[in-house]
């Protein structure tokens, strides 16, 4: 459960600063991107470090989740009938 938890935590963060940052950005360039650069270079600093977070909790947990529902590294290159 926690796994699970932590997994969809690490997405939500990551779908969430995407779609934020697509609005700053397209509110930066409305107000004139160029004049305010160092502004938009700060934000997507920000993202990064917050975008590499979530992808450890994206990816992580996810490898976790994925051998815990396989049960081994075999299982997950192979059909499920047979």
């Amino acid at each position: 459960m926690v796994v699970t938890v932590l997994h969809q935590l690490g997405a939500v963060v990551w779908v969430g600063g995407l779609i934020h940052l697509v609005g700053f950005a397209l509110l930066w360039r409305r107000a004139g991107g160029a004049a305010s650069e160092p502004l938009g270079v700060r934000v997507l600093a920000r993202f990064s470090a917050v975008a590499i977070v979530a992808l450890v909790l994206v990816l992580g947990p996810g490898i976790v989740l994925t051998w815990s529902y396989v049960g081994a590294w075999g299982g997950s290159s192979e059909p499920a009938t047979g």
